[in-house]
C-alpha cells in the first residue's frame, strides 16, 4: 500500500537532484565563459598591436582596462540583485556581454576596442558572484563543499581554455575571431539561464553609496592610466601625469573621508579589523600582481623575440590555469 508513495517520493527526490544539477551546470558554464574571456585576448595582443597601429604600452590597455572595469563594477552586484533579482540581472549581464564581445571583434581602432572591452568587463562583473550566490541558495548546507568544488572548476577551466582557443583562432584566422567565438557560447549560456534559473531571491531596494563608489572608481581609473602612461610620458615631467595623479589622490582622499563618516559606506571600515580578511586581501593583491603582469608581456616577448606561433603561446599561457 505504501509503494506508490515511496515511488512518488523517490521521483520527487530525483527531480530535485536533477534540478540542482542543471542549475549548478548552468552557473558553472557562465563562470567558465567569463573566466575564459579574461585571458582569451592576451595571446592576440601582438596581432592587435600591428593591426591597430598601437605601441606596446597602449595595447596592454586592452587587458588592464577590462580588469579595472571588472574590479570597479563587481561591488555593484549586490545592489543590482536587490533591484532586479538574480535571474533578470544574469539575463541583462549576459546579453550585454554578448553585444560587447561582438563589438570588440568589429572594432576598427584601439579606442573603440578599449571602450567595448570596458563594457565587457562591466557586464561580466556580476556573472561570477551572482552565480555563486545562486549555487549557495540552491544546495543545502551539507552539500556546499561538493557544489562549490564543482562550481570552482569554472574558474580553473576558463583560464586554460581561453589562451588555447585564442591562440588557435588568432593564428588560423585573425584576432577578431577571438571575440567572435565568445558570442555563440554567450547565447548558449543565456538560453540555459532562461530555461533553468528561477528567481527565488527577495528583492530589497537598499540605498547605495554612490559617492563612495564614484570616488573609488575615479581613483582606480586615474591610477591605472598613470601607471600605463607614466613611463612613456616621462612621469612627472608631464602635466598629464601630474593631473592624473592629483585626481587619483584627491578621489582617494574623498573616498576615505566619506566611508569613515557616513552611516552606510560603500566599503565598511570595520571589515579591516578582521585579521583574516586583511590577510586574504593582501594575498589576493600579491597573487594578482604576480598572475596578471606576465600575461600582457609574455605574448609579445614570445612572438616578436622568440618567434613562437600564437597557438604555442596559447599553450604556454594555459599552464597558468593549472
Amino acid at each position: 500500500m505504501n509503494q506508490p508513495a515511496d515511488l512518488s517520493s523517490t521521483d520527487e527526490g530525483q527531480g530535485v537532484l536533477f534540478q540542482r544539477a542543471v542549475i549548478l551546470g548552468t552557473c558553472t558554464l557562465v563562470t567558465i565563459l567569463y573566466a575564459m574571456t579574461v585571458t582569451i585576448a592576451n595571446v592576440s595582443l601582438p596581432q592587435m598591436q600591428g593591426a591597430l597601429s598601437a605601441t606596446q604600452d597602449q595595447i596592454t590597455w586592452v587587458v588592464t582596462f577590462n580588469i579595472v572595469a571588472t574590479a570597479v563594477a563587481t561591488p555593484l552586484s549586490g545592489w543590482l540583485v536587490g533591484r532586479f533579482g538574480r535571474r533578470r540581472l544574469l539575463i541583462y549581464a549576459i546579453s550585454g556581454f554578448a553585444v560587447a564581445s561582438l563589438a570588440c571583434g568589429l572594432a576598427n581602432s584601439l579606442g573603440t576596442l578599449i571602450f567595448f572591452r570596458v563594457l565587457q568587463g562591466v557586464f561580466g562583473a556580476p556573472l561570477a558572484p551572482v552565480c555563486q550566490a545562486i549555487v549557495q541558495s540552491t544546495f543545502p548546507r551539507h552539500m556546499y563543499a561538493k557544489a562549490m568544488a564543482f562550481f570552482g572548476m569554472g574558474v580553473i577551466i576558463g583560464p586554460i581554455i581561453g589562451p588555447v582557443a585564442g591562440g588557435y583562432l588568432s593564428e588560423a584566422y585573425s584576432w577578431r575571431w577571438v571575440f567572435f567565438m565568445i558570442v555563440p557560447f554567450t547565447l548558449l549560456a543565456l538560453m540555459a539561464v532562461l530555461a533553468f534559473i528561477r528567481d527565488t531571491s527577495t528583492r530589497i531596494t537598499v540605498r547605495f553609496d554612490w559617492t563612495g563608489f564614484l570616488a573609488l572608481s575615479v581613483a582606480l581609473t586615474c591610477l591605472q592610466i598613470t601607471l600605463d602612461r607614466g613611463q612613456r610620458a616621462d612621469w612627472f615631467d608631464s602635466y598629464e601625469i601630474i593631473i592624473l595623479t592629483c585626481l587619483a589622490v584627491g578621489a582617494l582622499y574623498i573616498f576615505l573621508a566619506h566611508v569613515t563618516t557616513t552611516d552606510r559606506p560603500f566599503l565598511r571600515p570595520a571589515l579591516f579589523k578582521d585579521r583574516n580578511f586583511v590577510i586574504g586581501v593582501m594575498l589576493m593583491f600579491i597573487f594578482g600582481l604576480l598572475n596578471f603582469t606576465p600575461i600582457t608581456l609574455l605574448p609579445t616577448l614570445l612572438q616578436n623575440l622568440r618567434g613562437y606561433p600564437d597557438s604555442v603561446i596559447g599553450y604556454v599561457l594555459a599552464i597558468r590555469g593549472l
